[in-house]
């Protein structure tokens, strides 16, 4: 709020707006929250914009405040509904796309933007369709925060295969910490390993990756990514290698799985060594 000269509170102003911002890295990270992700559009720029970066701004500072002049006169005077009914055209083929309604909503946005500048401004080019912009929206599988933990998660295991060894095996390979273990169905192959991670273990790492376990679970359970026990709970008070504590049961994705995530061991050999899980 602002208080008045005379006394009293300034009436508080309000827009909703776009704001396009460039800088040297990607405003959101891996862990940031859906709600920041989806209403995101991040383009990595990889070539060369400007060939000659010193005559841009020294034209950019003696030439400046027409466009915009020019687009406020249009918007004064263009037709309201009709700017709707674009946007709604160009939100209504973007929902086509593998992508979330937020995100469609940012990119018809730009969409109507973009029309209006090339009709106005930049004459001698041409409008983005959405077959241009496509490969820029995120699919709802990158916006969703539990699908990107999970896969998180999975990776984790994956680089440390060993904590999850019987250490009192003969010539056992684990001489350190024992975070659960890896069991495979061997009656139904075609079921995905169920990794036993201990709790604690577990919550640490997502913490430090920026995720929290408890918002997690049930998003993970409404899946199937974790098992839950016979009272319906997401912990196992279970005995990994003869040592009884809490655990949760994470459901591995298969080669199949709709993340398209591949079975190394089925791949074609390449020399490199399958992940001793059994």
């Amino acid at each position: 709020m602002r208080g008045k000269a005379a006394g009293g509170v300034e009436e508080t102003k309000t827009w909703r707006n776009s704001f396009l911002f460039s800088g040297e890295e990607p405003v959101t990270k891996s862990n940031s929250r859906a709600g920041s992700k989806n209403r995101v559009i991040e383009i990595e720029v990889e070539n060369k914009i400007i060939e000659n970066g010193n005559q841009a701004v020294t034209f950019l500072t003696s030439n400046f405040g027409h466009a915009g002049k020019r687009l406020i006169d249009y918007l004064l005077s263009a037709d309201m509904q009709k700017l709707k009914e674009e946007y709604e055209q160009y939100f209504a083929a973007t929902c086509q796309t593998d992508t979330t309604e937020k995100q469609a909503m940012a990119m018809a946005c730009i969409l109507v933007a973009d029309r209006i500048l090339v009709e106005q401004i930049f004459t001698d080019e041409t409008p983005f369709a959405v077959e241009d912009v496509q490969e820029y929206l995120k699919s709802v599988f990158e916006v969703d925060v539990a699908e990107r933990a999970y896969q998180t998660v999975l990776n984790w295991i994956a680089r440390n295969p060993v904590r999850f060894l019987d250490p009192k095996a003969e010539n056992a390979l684990n001489k350190g910490e024992v975070w659960g273990k890896i069991l495979t169905d061997e009656t139904h192959p075609e079921r995905p390993p169920v990794a036993i991670v201990n709790k604690d273990v577990l919550c640490g790492f997502l913490e430090q990756e920026g995720y929290d376990y408890t918002a997690l679970c049930k998003r993970w359970a409404s899946k199937e990514r974790i098992k839950r026990n016979s009272q319906g709970k997401y912990i196992h008070n279970t005995k990994v290698y003869g040592v009884k504590a809490n655990y949760i049961k994470i459901n591995m994705a298969q080669d199949g799985d709709a993340d398209g995530f591949m079975n190394v061991d089925e791949e074609e050999d390449d020399g490199q060594m399958s992940l001793p899980f059994e």
